[in-house]
């Protein structure tokens, strides 16, 4: 991937403060007003004030233009003289056009990034008039290294609006990890790359740096900042080298963990300790653990952790953030359920991982609560949780007596439920597929490979490979699926299989406990959307013999759905998908005492390949 340098413009590239007391002089001298530095600095601050209400939405781009020219020429004591404010602005936006001004040296800088870092692109994105953005860019030469100008006016849309990021992404054909936003104001490129869930730097040329950087970057969620042109670069330079591979390397080290179900309980509770540190919530959960008052407290509900297996202490993977999914929290209503704890490390700031985990829950949401309609957050900070998708919806008091903020979002069922078997079915027939095909003759060899005389197949489907159960050999034969249309279809296909074949309605990542026991599981293209944490927990319930799983080896992370005519079927998958590693399958196997046997890949005609991998439990 290339990397795409997203830059404001004014006081990041351009000086629009000295274009501005320019252009004010100019005109001031032009329609005799009582133009001073002071009317100019009370102009200033009264402009900055209007721009911040603009990007709240609370006034027009044209009030904003009427109103400080209004305010002006009272300011000049020239309201004798009959002038039209708007008419006053136009004139004030084409002045400035024609009178650019650079901040100093970022013209070296521009050319530095172009000449230096390979396959960047640089676009503009600004808040302001066009004739005004474009026409500074072009009196100072900053155009030639540019590749496209993005301006509010003209977009219809301004920042920090996720709409207006959403825009440009798709004007330009770029993906959100290849984009990195460029800027000096807090509220506008700052909150809306967080509102986009874009890399950020922060620039402060100016050195006008806030007496607490650290809490802004945790506020509006900023990976860097810099205050020179100088430290931009490096900055960038390192940016671009990571880009590509950062998520990548994030995605393939980190492991998902229930607290609850981790072995190594010690471990968590030694490093929560040492992040009590940076966030004192810390310690009240850590005593809620010690003290086995957690589900007490806090109700069914469960502390979910992201553990970096790249990175270990003392040979235990490192926490690098976590939250509690439960009933309750610390509001006092009948509502559920609740995120709460929610953090990350210091040192793994930057990377979305909550985001991970809060699409982890709401994933699981609807079967975990089925009566609920909305997961809860209790917040005080805005903007915080509304790029994750949820919604501000008031205010309520905690059990400490404060009122907090609440957000909530709308639990969407498990993506599985929405999707035909029809369209399931076609597109895994498809020649340019060849899954159904490649799969009925595996599942054969499956059901013939075993010693056994019970199975349970999981994911079902429309019963694709059934035909080849022997009721000679099979006495009982399970079929397990979230979904209640495709179990319906396979009752009436298979009928001939009345007395063997018996079908469960389950959903695997939190209903394991409903499964009866077999002897053999098998388990293809499965896993991927139920991950190995709940497979795990399905093998120890089931306690079969022998397994069987068949994943798909992807050559395209990005599309792991093959193209087809019925490619938007699958829309939501991403919702619940996990990429299968081969070697990561086969070590939380042996996590619960289950060795491989045997592992054979079958390539498909789209690039991608299935994966057989059987195993067999261990004698204690």
């Amino acid at each position: 991937m290339n990397p795409i340098f997203l830059f404001d413009l004014d006081q990041t590239l351009l000086n629009f403060h000295a274009s501005e007391e320019k252009a004010l002089e100019i005109i001031s001298k032009k329609y005799g007003l009582a133009y001073s530095k002071d009317t100019y600095s009370h102009f200033k601050d009264y402009n900055k004030s209007l721009w911040l209400e603009l990007e709240k939405g609370i006034i027009s781009r044209t009030d904003l233009f009427r109103l400080r020219f209004t305010d002006f020429i009272a300011q000049c004591k020239g309201e004798s003289l009959g002038l039209d404010p708007l008419a006053i602005n136009n004139e004030f936006i084409a002045t400035m056009a024609e009178n650019g001004v650079l901040m100093d040296g970022a013209l070296e800088f521009i050319k530095q990034v172009k000449s230096t870092i390979a396959g960047c692109k640089i676009y503009i994105i600004s808040n302001g008039a066009t004739i005004n953005a474009k026409g500074r860019i072009n009196s100072t030469g900053l155009n030639a290294f540019l590749d496209r100008v993005f301006v509010s006016e003209e977009m219809g849309l301004a920042k920090p609006a996720k709409e207006f990021f959403d825009r440009v992404l798709s004007s330009i054909g770029a993906k959100k990890e290849e984009c990195i936003v460029i800027g000096d104001s807090l509220t506008s490129d700052m909150a809306g790359a967080k509102n986009a869930s874009i890399d950020s730097v922060w620039f402060m040329p100016q050195a006008e740096a806030c007496s607490s950087i650290e809490n802004e970057m945790k506020k509006y969620d900023i990976d860097y900042c810099a205050n020179t042109f100088d430290e931009l670069y490096k900055v960038l330079k390192k940016w671009a080298g990571l880009i590509g591979k950062k998520d990548t390397e994030l995605k393939s080290t980190f492991t998902l963990r229930d607290y609850f179900s981790y072995e190594d309980k010690e471990s968590i509770l030694t490093q929560l300790q040492a992040l009590s540190k940076e966030w004192g919530a810390i310690s009240f959960l850590l005593s809620l653990l010690k003290e086995g008052s957690f589900h007490q407290k806090l109700g069914k509900g469960s502390l979910y952790l992201l553990l970096d297996d790249a990175k270990l202490i003392g040979g235990k993977p490192t926490l690098a953030s976590f939250l509690t999914f439960c009933e309750r929290d610390e509001i006092e209503s009948n509502l559920k359920p609740w995120i709460g704890f929610v953090f990350t490390s210091s040192a793994y700031r930057g990377h979305h991982l909550a985001g991970r985990i809060i699409e982890h829950c709401m994933n699981n949401a609807a079967a975990l609560y089925p009566e609920s309609e909305y997961v809860y957050v209790s917040s005080d900070e805005k903007g915080l949780y509304e790029k994750y998708g949820f919604e501000f919806v008031g205010k309520m008091k905690s059990v400490w007596g404060k009122d907090s903020g609440i957000f909530r979002k709308k639990i969407k069922d498990n993506p599985w439920k929405d999707i035909s078997l029809s369209d399931y079915e076609n597109h895994m027939s498809l020649d340019s597929v060849m899954q159904l095909q490649m799969m009925n003759e595996m599942m054969k060899n499956q059901f013939i490979d075993f010693p056994v005389d019970t199975a349970m197949v999981l994911g079902i489907a429309g019963g694709n490979g059934l035909e080849h159960v022997s009721k000679e050999k099979y006495r009982l034969v399970y079929g397990v699926d979230i979904n209640d249309e495709y179990l319906r279809a396979v009752s009436k296909r298979y009928a001939n299989l009345s007395g063997t074949l018996e079908l469960l309605n389950i959903d695997l990542t939190n209903e394991a406990q409903k499964l009866p026991k077999a002897k053999l599981i098998i388990a293809n293209l499965l896993i991927e959307y139920i991950g190995y944490n709940a497979f795990q927990n399905v093998i120890k319930q089931v306690e079969p013999t022998y397994l069987s799983c068949v994943i798909q080896i992807n050559t395209d992370e990005e599309q792991w759905v093959s193209d087809s005519p019925y490619l938007h079927a699958f829309d939501r998958l991403d919702e619940v998908h996990c990429q299968m590693e081969a070697e990561k399958l086969i070590s939380s196997m042996e996590q619960i005492g289950y060795k491989k046997l045997s592992q054979k890949t079958e390539p498909l005609p789209n690039g991608k390949a299935l994966e057989r991998i059987d195993f067999k439990k261990q004698e204690q």
